[in-house]
């Protein structure tokens, strides 16, 4: 199934600490794709070979763009096919109430997803069970407005 698993602790500060405020959640993101490729060894370092799960990206912009956590601990599985999928295994032990935060997250996100479908499928049953009634109203004698009488001059 899997040709190769690893479990890597990637460090971010070094990395983000070189770009602006503005930016850094996002270089938090591209250095875990580069380090990933290093140590996964995929061909030519392609970035585009490499997975991150929705996990990950929360845990990098949990604390939004201009302050990523120092450390993110991972674990990544490489395919057949060359293609490395990353999951999350957590943040480091400082980090513990964050991950709680992106979990509850996880779990809100999931149970609105799931009352949306909920709502559509009553909803479909609604539509389906009842007919579409068209709405007529009933013809009712038009008010006549008298005409205006032109005087000629």
């Amino acid at each position: 199934m899997a040709d190769l698993e690893r479990t890597y602790t990637i460090p971010l500060k070094r990395e983000v600490s070189k770009v602006a405020y503005h930016k850094r959640a996002k270089k938090a993101v591209k250095a875990v794709k580069e380090f990933l490729a290093k140590h996964m060894k995929v061909n030519n370092r392609d970035l585009n070979k490499i997975k991150l799960s929705d996990e990950i990206n929360r845990a990098v912009w949990s604390r939004g763009i201009k302050s990523p956590p120092q450390k993110i601990t991972v674990k990544a599985t490489k395919d057949k096919d060359g293609i490395v999928k990353v999951e999350f295994a957590g943040l480091p032990k400082k980090f513990k109430i964050e991950e709680q935060k992106i979990k509850k997250g996880m779990e809100k996100k999931a149970k609105k997803i799931a009352e949306k479908v909920k709502t559509k499928k009553v909803k479909e049953q609604k539509t389906e069970s009842t007919e579409q009634k068209v709405e007529t109203k009933p013809s009712s004698e038009k008010e006549l407005k008298p005409e205006k009488k032109v005087k000629k001059v």
